[in-house]
């Protein structure tokens, strides 16, 4: 599962993301020569078919501070075996890499099942267990190498992923931002070697509500991806997620239903205070509804 949804989230993450660091830590020179090109453009956004997905994960990257609650639904069959498991989804984030994430799981009867924090305060990551008063401390980057780190929500591991390897320059966020749609997709094919031009672009309605879909096929890696767009407000809205590894099926289904950008978040939102009795574990905790 955990390779399913990590590898699924690439498709739309607008490079694999060792990636933009690399745009300018290999080479800076070429980072400031496509700088200075951007800036130079009287029209810099060159317009692709896939304007309103790229300009979403730019718009998204070009925040300092946001506020996102979604809702989460993960299916798998096995031989004889099925299961479903939802999750709400509530994370604060701030540039770089500090975020705060509340889990709560939902059992198929509607009642609250476990509920987890995620905070991290930039190099670690804590992740406590409300049930079992039970904590994990791991570092921040391979913390987003696990299922766990899926679990803050698709756009927020997109941001993390991304914002953590620029650093918490403002210049070379900028420059990714600003850069023009077709050099923005020729990074994209560089680093994740999948191509968003050749997305089947699709009009879909779920739940009476009209969206853009994007269909990225990567059957190659055994997965295939949809990004809804809101057409109305330019905004990533769900991620449908769906393949087999290991002879498992899975699919995943992400709704964005709120989202905020606050001025600025109190000093201690990234902090965690250990529960009175709480004890820290050795491994990283397992996040699971069960």
């Amino acid at each position: 599962m955990k390779s399913l949804l990590l590898l699924g989230f690439t498709l739309f993450s607008l490079g694999n993301v060792v990636q933009a660091k690399a745009i300018y830590a290999v080479s800076p020179k070429v980072a400031q020569d496509d700088a200075n090109f951007v800036l130079a453009q009287t029209n810099p956004t060159s317009q692709t078919a896939t304007s309103p997905l790229v300009q979403a994960g730019k718009g998204l990257l070009s925040l300092e501070r946001y506020e996102l609650e979604s809702v989460m639904k993960i299916t798998g069959d096995i031989p004889g075996t099925s299961f479903t498991s939802d999750a709400k989804i509530k994370t604060i984030v701030e540039a770089p890499n500090k975020f705060r994430s509340e889990i709560t799981f939902i059992s198929p009867n509607g009642l609250q099942g476990k509920a987890y924090d995620i905070i991290s305060d930039g190099n670690l990551v804590w992740i406590y267990n409300y049930a079992s008063n039970q904590y994990s401390v791991s570092d921040f980057k391979p913390f987003l190498q696990t299922r766990e780190g899926f679990l803050v929500g698709a756009l927020s591991y997109f941001y993390l992923n991304t914002r953590s390897n620029i650093g918490s320059s403002k210049i070379i966020a900028n420059f990714l931002a600003k850069l023009p749609e077709d050099r923005l997709l020729k990074y994209f094919q560089r680093f994740s070697n999948l191509d968003l031009q050749n997305s089947v672009i699709r009009d879909e309605t779920i739940e009476g509500k009209a969206y853009k879909a994007y269909d990225i096929d990567a059957t190659n890696r055994g997965f295939q991806a949809t990004a809804y767009i809101n057409p109305e407000k330019g905004n990533l809205e769900r991620v449908h997620l769906s393949g087999t590894k290991d002879g498992l099926q899975l699919a995943g289904k992400e709704q964005i239903i709120n989202q905020a950008i606050p001025e600025s978040f109190a000093e201690d939102t990234f902090v965690f205070d250990p529960p009175e009795e709480a004890e820290q574990v050795e491994q990283q905790l397992i996040i699971a509804p069960f």
